[in-house]
Formats: structure tokens, sequence, C-alpha cells
């Protein structure tokens, strides 16, 4: 009994202590961040077209003032869909809002006390978790950049290292494949940077340990979010080559100031170098007291000739590994590895900081072996984490009426630069701005008249009449999946222009033009691979679930 209340009264200290700095988020209808339109109109879209019966929109028909945008391609969706069902089931935006930002980060603490208590027990899971939850950059993505992709990232990450350390059974293979898989489609560009980090820690397991059958489950957890989401990252792969950031924008990529990291005005106007950033990118003042004493505990057991614990080099490593990339001098690697540019702003990298400090924190205070002491830097290091971070949960309204929210047509206008690069969307919104009737088919020069014309979702037809050679425009954006055809006749895609509209070059006659828009063979592919390896997954679980209960049924 006296056990079962202590763990209810542990229990509670710990969810206050990971709620506390977040509940401000009540005292304002929409906190004012930078991306909140953003995830209102993408999470607005998608739910009209889940209602529809249309469960993985690929094509969004009234994006782009009508154009159309393949934004769900490139875009990770795990916030929207959890927005988009919630609102489904009656729920108003005021409180979606709140739950996207506050569910994330309160999962991050449980995750990484989960993990860490088995790794180094119930008090410094607790200390490391707290110091995970309470770090400048997690308040910088909740209160002003509405970063709610990278939350979920967070909240994740730690399940994955949890279930990796457990894989000794088939639970921890199916469930580890299920968080490697939020963790893609929280957010693609850190897992970019997250997955070779999973796959570095349980090579250096295995070689530490010599597990071969763990090692191999770990393998499959990996594997398996791999294929979980097949159907996201092999058509961002294979497509790509069509963002504007795949030329030239890498060039521009900007880099935090180093002492920006150490300390900068929390409200922006911090002046580095002569220039002056508008948001504080501190990877906070305890988080660097713990990598400080990591390298004195470091050099004092080199000193005295003792075995440095592996892990502790591993997350030192990452941590001036993340430094290297927030500077000018990694520039050439952003430019030249593929992919990685995807990140966009190196300063998302701050999430390594934020993690390594709160694991190797649990490594040094397990290295303590007086409990008194133990519990004394833990309680400081408590205290140290939430004083320095006291001033970083201020929260701004967002005025916005809820009733706007819910009948806001111009959510249509989504994609940016997700958009090909061959779109300029400053000229449709320019267009747009005339008031002009939208037209389907326009003919653009020459002599010739529309006779019929019918637009679906996912198909625009017309019958034209040209009386000489003719520039026809469809108004759709073209993008892999869609077919032109003239006559019956499909067009290659060198005998069509590719711009704001698909062009057509028409020589004097009649024409039935036909253009539709159906998955790429490789997408459909890739969605099979997806829904194969969960049924599979499914499978292994149902049949693990049965096993047991027959094993343990008297």
């Amino acid at each position: 009994m006296k056990l079962i209340k202590f763990n209810f009264i542990f229990l509670f200290f710990l969810t206050l202590f990971f709620l506390v700095p977040f509940s401000r988020i009540f005292s304002v209808k929409f906190v004012d961040g930078h991306d909140f339109i953003l995830h209102f109109r993408m999470i607005y879209i998608l739910e009209k077209y889940l209602s529809e019966g249309i469960l993985f929109p690929r094509w969004l028909s009234e994006a782009t003032y009508g154009y159309g945008s393949q934004v769900f391609t490139f875009m990770w969706g795990v916030p929207y869909y959890l927005g988009a069902l919630l609102h489904k089931f009656g729920l108003s935006y005021e409180y979606i809002f709140k739950i996207l930002l506050i569910l994330p980060n309160l999962l991050s603490g449980i995750g990484c006390y989960l993990w860490l208590k088995s790794k180094y027990g119930k008090f410094a899971a607790f200390v490391s978790a707290v110091v995970f939850i309470w770090t400048p950059y997690r308040f910088l993505d909740t209160f002003i950049r509405n970063a709610i992709g990278e939350l979920f990232f967070f909240a994740f990450l730690p399940f994955i290292f949890f279930f990796l350390d457990k894989a000794k059974n088939k639970f921890s293979v199916v469930f580890g494949s299920i968080f490697c898989a939020l963790l893609i489609y929280s957010h693609q560009g850190l897992s970019l940077f997250g997955y070779p980090i999973l796959i570095v820690y349980i090579l250096l397991q295995y070689l530490e340990k010599k597990k071969p059958n763990i090692f191999i489950n770990q393998i499959f957890i990996l594997i398996g979010g791999l294929l979980l989401t097949c159907f996201y990252w092999l058509p961002v792969i294979i497509n790509q080559h069509l963002l504007p950031i795949a030329e030239g924008k890498s060039k521009s990529i900007w880099f935090p100031p180093l002492l920006s990291l150490i300390r900068s005005k929390w409200e922006g106007g911090s002046v580095f170098n002569g220039k002056m950033i508008i948001m504080s990118f501190q990877i906070g003042l305890t988080q660097l007291s713990i990598i400080l004493l990591s390298h004195l505990y470091t050099l004092f057991l080199f000193l005295k000739k003792k075995k440095i614990p592996v892990m502790l080099l591993f997350w030192l490593f990452l941590f001036w590994l993340s430094i290297f990339f927030l500077q000018p001098i990694s520039k050439w690697t952003w430019i030249n590895i593929p992919l990685i540019i995807n990140l966009q702003f190196p300063y998302r990298l701050l999430f390594i900081p934020m993690f390594s400090s709160a694991v190797i924190l649990g490594i040094l205070l397990t290295s303590i072996k007086k409990k008194n002491w133990k519990y004394f830097i833990g309680i400081l290091f408590l205290l140290a984490v939430i004083v320095a971070n006291r001033n970083h949960i201020i929260v701004q309204n967002k005025e916005i009426v809820v009733k706007e929210l819910d009948n806001y047509e111009g959510t249509f206008d989504v994609g940016g630069e997700k958009l090909p690069k061959y779109v300029t969307l400053s000229e449709i919104e320019k267009e747009e701005s005339l008031a002009s009737p939208r037209m389907e088919f326009l003919i653009l020069s020459g002599k010739g008249e529309i006779q019929q014309e019918g637009r679906e979702k996912f198909q625009s037809t017309a019958v034209v009449e040209t009386k000489e050679k003719s520039i026809l425009k469809i108004r759709r954006i073209y993008f892999p999946g869609w077919e032109i055809y003239l006559n019956s006749r499909k067009l290659k895609e060198s005998e069509f222009q590719k711009g704001n509209g698909v062009f057509i070059s028409l020589p004097k006659g009649k024409f039935e033009i036909k253009a539709e828009y159906k998955d790429p063979p490789l997408v459909v592919l890739a969605n099979i691979i997806s829904i194969l390896s969960f049924l599979y997954l499914l499978i292994i679980l149902s049949y693990t679930c049965v096993k047991y209960r027959n094993q343990h049924t008297v």
C-alpha cells in the first residue's frame, strides 16, 4: 500500500513538472505562433478530404486558388490527421490547437522518463525528463514558432529508444516500428538526422553487449518504421527534384551565430556580428552546464585510467556534431549531402543538445554512488533548469474568431514552398486579386472557341475548336500523376509546357481535351508496401497476444 501511494505521489509530481510550463496555453484562445495559420489550413483541407473518404489526398484540387497542390506528398501529417479527426468528432479548433501543443510535450516527458528509468532508475530519469522538458528550444517551438511537427518528433523519439532497449520480444518490435513510423511522419526533415542516430546507437549496443538476437530485432524495428511510412518517404524522394529547395536555395542557408547558442534575448533583437536575430536559439544554461560537467567527469575518468562509458562519449559526440552542423563551417555538407537540406533551418538540430544533455545528466547522476549527493545534485539541477527558463513560457494571444476559422475558404491557399519550382505563386495571387472568373480552359493566343468544359476533383475536360494555331491553358498545376489527353491520345511530357497551369499548342481544328490525375505506379507500390507492412505487424501482434494469453491461462 505504501509503495502504491509513493508511486502515485511520484507520478503526480512528474506530471506536474511536465505540464506546469504549458498551463499558460489555457489563458489564451490561440497561441500566437509563426506557423499557426499554416497548420490551420492544412487541418481544414485535410478534414474536407477525409470527409469525402479520401484517406491520403495526394492532390488537393481546390488548393492554390483552384490550380491544385500536391503539398501532402511532401508534408508530414501526424499532427494534421490528429487535428482533423478531433475536429470531425466535434472538438473546437480552440481546444484542438491546445491539445496539439500540450500532448506532444507531455508525451516527451513520459517517454523520456520511461526510457531512462529502465537504464538509470526513477530519480535520475525524473530529473533528466524534467530537464528534457524545460529547454529553451522546446519553448521556442511551442510558444513562438508553433512548430507542432517538431514537437511530435520530440514526443516519439524517446519511446523508440525505449523499445530498442527492450527489443527482446515481438511486442517491442511491433510497437517500436509503429513509433518509428510516427517519428518519420511527424517530421521527415528531422528524421533524416534522427534515424542515423538510432542506427549508431544500436551498433554501439551490439559492439558493447554482443547480443545478436536483440540486434536483429532492433534492425527490424527501424526497417519496420521505414516500411510503414513507405507511402510517404518514397514519393518524397522520387519528386524531391521538383521543389525550389532542390536548386539554389541551400546557398542562402542561415546559421545561428555561435554566441547566440549560449545567450540571446528571448524576445529577439540580439545583435551578433552586426546582424540582428529575430528569435533566441540558446541551448540553455542548465543544459550547457551539464555538458561542461560531463567533460570534467570524462577527464577525471581518463586521468584515473577508469573506463569511460561508451554512451557518455556517444552523446557528447552528438552534441558537438550538432554544434558543427549549426555553424557556417558545415555549409558544404548542407549543400552536397543529399536530402538533408530538407531540414531547411539548421537551428532545428537544437533538438540534439536538448536530448543529449538530458540523457547525459542521467548518466552523471547514476555515477554518483552516495544517495544523498545524488539527490542533492539532482534537485539542484531541477531548480536550476526551472529558474533558467522561467521567462521562456510567455504566451501571446492570437485574436481569431472561431466562426471565421470554421468557414475559412481561404485555406485553399496551401502549398507555398512545396509547389513545383516551375510555379510562380505570386503571379497566381496577382491573378486572383483581379477577381476575374476562374476559367478551367483558356485560349491564350490565336483564335478559337471552348465549346464544352467540365471540372471534377481529379479531372478536367473540354471540347475546343481553333480557327488557327493557338495556345490553350488548363487551370491545373502539373505534377507527376497528371495525364494530358488530346483526342484520346496521351501526350508526352515534352508535348506541353508546365508553369502556372498546363499549356498545349494546338493547330487549327477541333479537339477533345482531358486532363486526369492518377497516382503514379511507384506511388501505388509505396502505398501497397505500407499497407502490407501494417497488416503483417498486426498479424504478429495478434499472434503474440494469443500466445501470451494461452501461456498465462490456468
